[in-house]
């Protein structure tokens, strides 16, 4: 969306005055593992099948992609003109930081964006540890839960990404796939301990998060259906980021 929180509200504001719609690019809400998986989560948290939340986890180890992006063609316009571009980063975050700030924000926003997607504005930023190689530990609070963010660069050429949700009675796992991968859906276990220990894997059907997200927008254009993402959630996910870095950087 933008590199800073200044910056989005910039877009927010011109995409209100010209009263455009306006879509935030978070593939990964359009894919149909994740999509259930929710489905499953607000079913344990009414029904309490599984007993309380007592832990999430979100975490992202991945540096490259696994797969090589689909054969795409770009629009032959599009280098002819280069527009100004604004900072990659905000003015406080120190020199020495600055290429992993940017590295975080094109990447760890997508799990970010995924926290709100599963506990809204339900947050509290706890305690925040960051390195030089990019690596960060988020912790935050969610009524009586503990959220654990997890974010590093780690070549080892798989895709390493999930969501975790540990509850008293079982526990509801999602293995994230790489956004490359044509064929890829998040894989979503549900394992529980009330009668006996059992598990089983929630069907979902094999479609590619980007081609729902482009068909999800062209409808969002006919007024078939709403973003997944707004500008306003967007906001809200960068305003994240810059809290658990000014949190780590103790600014």
């Amino acid at each position: 969306m933008a590199h800073t929180v200044l910056q989005a509200r910039k877009l927010i504001k011109q995409a209100e005055l010209k009263k455009s719609i306006y879509g935030i690019g978070f593939m990964k809400r359009y894919d149909l593992g994740i999509i259930k998986a929710k489905e499953n989560f607000l079913k344990l948290k009414k029904s309490k099948k599984l007993g309380n939340l007592l832990f999430a986890r979100f975490y992202n180890y991945s540096k490259k992609p696994e797969f090589t992006p689909p054969p795409h063609q770009r629009p032959s316009e599009s280098r002819k003109k280069r527009l100004n571009i604004w900072p990659s980063w905000p003015e406080w975050v120190p020199n020495n930081y600055r290429k992993s700030y940017a590295w975080f924000l094109n990447v760890a926003s997508h799990g970010i964006n995924l926290m709100h997607y599963f506990f809204q504005d339900k947050l509290h930023l706890d305690k925040v540890s960051l390195s030089l190689n990019g690596s960060i530990s988020a912790s935050f609070k969610h009524e009586n839960s503990l959220i654990s963010f997890e974010f590093s660069n780690s070549n080892s050429g798989v895709w390493m990404e999930g969501i975790e949700f540990i509850y008293e009675k079982g526990r509801l796992v999602i293995d994230i796939p790489c956004p490359m991968n044509i064929r890829g859906v998040s894989e979503v276990i549900l394992h529980e301990n009330i009668k006996s220990t059992k598990f089983r894997i929630i069907e979902t059907q094999q479609k590619w998060m980007f081609d729902n997200q482009a068909k999800g927008f062209i409808n969002a254009i006919l007024g078939k259906e709403k973003v997944l993402t707004s500008g306003d959630d967007g906001l809200r996910d960068i305003k994240c980021i810059e809290n658990i870095w000014k949190r780590g950087l103790s600014i």
